[in-house]
């Protein structure tokens, strides 16, 4: 997974790159974390560090608060962002889901919709 984030006049002020894996016994490792901001590299990994401790690959620097420090404006900007999985009958048939929030089946949907702000909603 690749991503860039930005803005119009910037749209590549940051790039984020994820590989990963799964062994055989289910566990998800890296094969590749970059993090590049404008045009210098923060992180590329594995890293040596990676390479003489595998169990590092557990996890992505990026939700490590201690490791993320010049790049943590990123992982603050993915922290917001927000998966709904919208499952049309949820939205149709209300009763369903009151008195849920953040239903990521968005049974709550238009209720937040009605919550958002005018200039959220228009965006």
């Amino acid at each position: 997974m690749l991503v860039r984030v930005g803005t119009d006049e910037a749209p590549d002020e940051w790039t984020y790159e994820l590989r990963f894996n799964q062994e055989q016994q289910r566990r998800v490792t890296l094969t590749r974390e970059f993090v590049a901001h404008r045009d210098r590299t923060l992180l590329d990994r594995p890293d040596e560090e990676d390479r003489h401790d595998p169990q590092r690959l557990t996890q992505t620097h990026l939700e490590q608060i201690n490791v993320n420090r010049e790049f943590r404006a990123l992982a603050e900007f993915f922290s917001e962002v927000k998966y709904l999985h919208v499952v049309p009958q949820l939205i149709r048939e209300p009763d369903r889901s009151t008195g849920k929030r953040d239903d990521p089946y968005g049974g709550d949907f238009l209720e937040e919709v009605a919550r958002a702000s005018e200039k959220t909603r228009d965006e």
